[in-house]
């Protein structure tokens, strides 16, 4: 069974892994993961519009910025974090396609209905149970969604205001800021979900892989990736609330 870990420790080895292995190991697997309760920022998200130190810091939970772009989200035992890398493609469109198709395959597995919105959301019914980012390199792509499987999700709003100006001015589905859990339309656990995600996985000829050392070839890199850990613990910009 998958476990939840350190959302910084997850973080920086998901951004090695990346960087530094190959494509040739990289291209045959899909990693997945899951966050002790945080909240997850993205590079360019800004304290007090897209996610509240006041409210991390009143309901006890931190705040760590990932490397890729995209809003903030909410991680806790029951949100599946999903990772996909390939060969770098013609635009971040393609990222997205190649990626939310993935988690719409599997949606439709468990039998439901569901639907892309805002590039990188995936709904069903009138809920956002899934959404991602992506990441473009030289030769590489990442793609990485969160899927909401039973989340506690009590105080996401004060976490993670709802951008009214961005649904005022016709940027965005108001479905975004509407996120629940899975069990609210099907019931299904973690095991479960994993159990058709690996299926509808190997149907791309790819591994579902969780994320740790044991069982991808950049184990030489161990020590990079605890310094790239260690840089990150110091720094505000990647611990934004602090500790």
């Amino acid at each position: 069974m998958l476990r939840p870990n350190n959302p910084l420790y997850n973080l920086a080895l998901e951004e090695y892994i990346y960087r530094n292995c190959s494509l040739a190991t990289l291209t045959r697997h899909v990693y997945v993961w899951i966050n002790y309760p945080s909240v997850i920022v993205g590079r360019m998200s800004r304290e007090g519009i897209d996610y509240s130190c006041s409210a991390a810091k009143r309901i006890g939970i931190p705040v760590y910025r990932r490397f890729t772009g995209g809003g903030a989200v909410y991680h806790d035992e029951g949100v599946l974090s999903i990772t996909l890398i390939g060969e770098k493609v013609n635009g971040i469109d393609e990222v997205y396609s190649i990626g939310t198709s993935l988690i719409v395959d599997l949606l439709e597995e468990l039998g439901l209905d569901a639907r892309v919105a805002n590039e990188g959301d995936i709904v069903v019914g009138d809920c956002k149970v899934s959404g991602s980012a992506a990441h473009l390199s030289r030769d590489r792509f990442l793609y990485h969604a969160t899927l909401i499987i039973d989340s506690n999700l009590a105080h996401v709003h004060e976490l993670t205001p709802p951008r009214v100006d961005r649904i005022r001015a016709g940027e965005v589905d108001p479905v975004k800021y509407n996120p629940c859990p899975l069990t609210k339309y099907v019931n299904v656990d973690p095991a479960l979900v994993l159990r058709v995600l690996r299926r509808v996985t190997m149907d791309r000829g790819r591994r579902l892989i969780p994320l740790n050392y044991s069982t991808q070839d950049c184990r030489t890199g161990r020590g990079l990736m605890y310094d790239l850990l260690k840089e990150r613990v110091r720094d505000p910009y990647w611990v934004p609330c602090g500790h």
